[in-house]
């Protein structure tokens, strides 16, 4: 079965998936839970544990009284810089093909 990565939003299947990590911010619904991220974000991006959200911002370099849309603008900056360019490609062909099937 296919799955994206919640941080990254790339395609991966379940042993590219396997693990689970608690990421801000969340824009699934699903609060702090711990979300499917892929090995590659798994490895690169800081797991967030009580008490060191502000190790979070410093590595998105914005203050914690950010607006959330600028927040929003600095996590997909750092997430894009994670991802190259061809896999944003091959994400944009993914979905051209699924909105072919309906």
């Amino acid at each position: 079965r296919r799955h994206h990565c919640r941080a990254c939003g790339s395609l991966c299947c379940d042993v590219c998936a396997p693990d689970k990590a608690r990421i801000l911010p969340s824009r699934f619904g699903c609060g702090e839970q711990a979300q499917r991220v892929c090995t590659k974000c798994l490895k690169q991006l800081p797991v967030i544990e009580d008490g060191v959200r502000h190790t979070y911002y410093q590595l998105l370099g914005v203050e914690p009284d950010v607006t959330p849309e600028q927040l929003e603008f600095a996590f997909f900056t750092c997430t894009r810089a994670l991802q190259p360019a061809a896999d944003a490609s091959s994400m944009s062909r993914h979905m051209d093909e699924a909105a072919g099937l309906q």
